[in-house]
């Protein structure tokens, strides 16, 4: 999950400065369901292995899975 928490954070609440009370409340229930869609529909691929040939980085990538799927296995 760490690979992607940024995109998703800033998915849902964008780039700008919150600094009222009542802000912090609705980001938290925000966080609360938006959390739970990620976590059991949108699947996603994580790096398996990462290495350099000549003066490319090439990375490998299992299948595209969803991070409930990933925690059942």
């Amino acid at each position: 999950m760490e690979q992607k928490n940024n995109s998703v954070v800033r998915r849902v609440i964008g780039y700008c400065r919150f600094e009222r009370r009542q802000s912090l409340q609705i980001m938290s229930y925000l966080y609360v369901v938006y959390n739970k869609l990620v976590n059991y529909f949108f699947p996603s691929m994580k790096i398996i292995s990462k290495g350099r040939i000549d003066k490319k980085i090439r990375r490998k990538y299992d299948r595209a899975k969803t991070p409930y799927t990933r925690l059942l296995e």
